[in-house]
């Protein structure tokens, strides 16, 4: 009997259109009213601090007022640090500077730097509000010299702080800074060979940092039950890390079978690791006929990059110009595209999974972020998303700020070895970031 046909788990969507970016003021009103609530389910009633309250106001105000250039480099080890920023400067940053004797001379914002994927899988509230805001896209894995551009020229023009993520994307752990990616420093390189010694290009290091109380400990425990129930693995009075380090190696194992890997007793931790983002990013290419080529993380962003052009048509804004056939074929190569992504969610989360197991001394901070990630690594294991993860709500959130790196004091060095100063930027930024946890 003929069956009907039948749409795959994900079809082809059309491209993304949004209008260039600009500031609306009712956009900008709206998110003034509802960016609290919009901030619930993440953060629930956690209190709000700020260390460095001083550095931050003041780099600010010399942003706002145009006697120098800002990029606000955050860590991005949570996933809604640009939200809490975002918040924090639009609603709360102009009163509190004021209590420290600092004035802003216009309404404080923040320009956001996301990737391109976030208009994709954030919706339309993503696509109608963010290029409201301001907010630029850029690629990691695509030629984009019009966004590299508009970052240049967004970031010459002022006053509003370009607001970018030195780590590319969300990290996971606090106390461990992965590596990372140079392109704020070069565009702030860039800028201040334009702007000349009068106007400095600044880099403020800033950390949103979660503290966990009797509640969230509470819920650490609660969870890694249910990631043992759920991994058949029983409480026998073993010592904390002993449980996480059974949790992980059965999650591990049952991923080592999954691509019929098979560790020997001598592998570490991190060849096991290595093996099995290699055996994923190896079936990503396999399953969208792609030839191996760079660094796993370089494959991942490239590989995900041909994941979205599959499910959102580069350049095609109406499937009706697609004929039945054309329709149909493009609709089975997305849903192939998104089985693939389940590899490469995989990928995204162990590239970063490489830590520690914490003692039961450790801070509960590193207890908590470790259960999180157990739960999250399950979680990729059965094909979820960033977005299926959960998590433990903060009792309080810390905004901290570092003194500022004056870009510009570095062209000399800079025109002389590009490489090496760029390392050495790099490196004072990690160390800002290491100071604040």
């Amino acid at each position: 009997m003929y069956r009907p046909y039948k749409k795959p788990l994900e079809a082809a969507f059309p491209d993304i259109v949004v209008p260039k970016p600009y500031i609306s003021k009712i956009t900008v009103g709206i998110a003034r009213l509802i960016a609290r609530l919009y901030l619930c389910p993440f953060i629930g009633t956690a209190r709000l601090s700020i260390h460095g309250s001083e550095e931050l106001f003041q780099s600010l105000n010399r942003a706002f007022s145009k006697r120098s250039r800002c990029i606000l480099a955050f860590r991005h080890q949570n996933g809604c640090e640009p939200q809490i920023l975002g918040w924090f400067v639009l609603f709360k940053s102009k009163k509190l500077a004021r209590r420290a004797g600092i004035h802003f001379p216009r309404r404080p914002h923040l320009i956001f730097v996301h990737g391109y994927e976030v208009l994709r899988w954030g919706g339309k509230v993503a696509q109608a509000v963010l290029p409201r805001l301001g907010a630029l896209q850029i690629y990691h894995a695509k030629i984009d010299s019009e966004g590299v551009r508009r970052l240049n020229q967004t970031l010459m023009d002022g006053p509003y702080p370009l607001t970018i993520a030195p780590e590319g994307q969300v990290s996971y752990f606090t106390d461990y800074i992965p590596h990372l990616e140079s392109g704020a420093i070069r565009i702030g390189l860039n800028v201040a060979e334009h702007l000349g010694a009068e106007i400095p290009v600044e880099l403020l290091p800033v950390s949103v940092l979660f503290r966990y109380g009797k509640t969230g400990q509470r819920r650490m425990e609660m969870m890694l039950r249910l990631i043992e129930q759920r991994a058949g693995l029983k409480n026998t009075g073993l010592p904390f890390d002993k449980r996480l380090e059974q949790c992980r190696d059965k999650v591990l194992s049952v991923n080592e079978k999954r691509y019929a890997l098979t560790p020997t007793a001598s592998n570490s931790l991190e060849e096991r690791l290595d093996a099995l983002t290699e055996a994923a990013l190896t079936r990503t290419e396999e399953i969208l006929g792609v030839k191996k080529e760079g660094t796993p993380f370089a494959r991942m962003y490239a590989l995900r990059q041909i994941c979205w052009d599959r499910i959102f048509i580069p350049g095609i804004y109406n499937l009706s110009t697609l004929n039945k056939l054309e329709r149909s074929v493009a609709d089975l190569q997305a849903g192939e595209a998104w089985y693939a992504g389940r590899h490469l969610e995989l990928v995204d989360f162990i590239c970063y999974f490489k830590v520690p197991i914490p003692k039961e001394d450790a801070p509960l901070r590193s207890k908590v972020e470790y259960v999180q990630q157990l739960g999250d690594f399950m979680n990729r294991t059965r094909g979820g998303v960033f977005a299926d993860r959960k998590t433990i709500k903060p009792a309080e959130i810390v905004i901290s700020t570092a003194p500022s790196l004056n870009l510009s004091r570095r062209l000399d060095e800079y025109r002389r070895d590009k490489k090496t100063t760029i390392a050495s930027i790099l490196d004072e930024l990690k160390e800002a970031y290491r100071s604040q946890i």
